[in-house]
């Protein structure tokens, strides 16, 4: 069977999140940790805003793995919804700040409304 590996098809996450709550980071550090090479900044500190999903393809404990990096700033929130459509699981990455936990309630209300599996990673503690 073409793009499946035991028997199965490639499970699928989007990276979800605003702005600036390091989704590119941990799609970068879990490329790493698979032993898939990815180019990194060399300041993280200065990256550039993501305007376009990133995909990464790893594998994990015998299973294929597309991830997908969405842009986290509200202009290209239609990038992350198209990718919301097609995934397996969103994993939400936030802060942990009282005011930028704020900024993912219509996310999580979006998640939900759509059906869509999701867990939450904080980031920055």
């Amino acid at each position: 069977m073409s793009g499946t590996q035991n028997g199965r098809s490639p499970r699928s996450v989007a990276l979800v999140g605003p702005y600036s709550s390091g989704k590119s980071t941990l799609f970068e550090a879990l490329m790493e940790a698979t032993g898939t090479p990815v180019k990194r900044p060399a300041d993280p500190r200065n990256r550039p805003a993501t305007t376009e999903i990133r995909l990464g393809h790893c594998s994990f404990l015998g299973d294929s793995w597309t991830v997908l990096d969405c842009p986290g700033s509200i202009e290209f929130s239609y990038e992350m919804t198209c990718a919301l459509a097609m995934v397996d699981i969103a994993v939400v990455v936030c802060e942990p700040t009282p005011a930028r936990a704020l900024t993912i309630a219509p996310l999580l209300k979006l998640l939900a409304d759509q059906g869509v599996p999701h867990m939450l990673f904080v980031n920055k503690i």
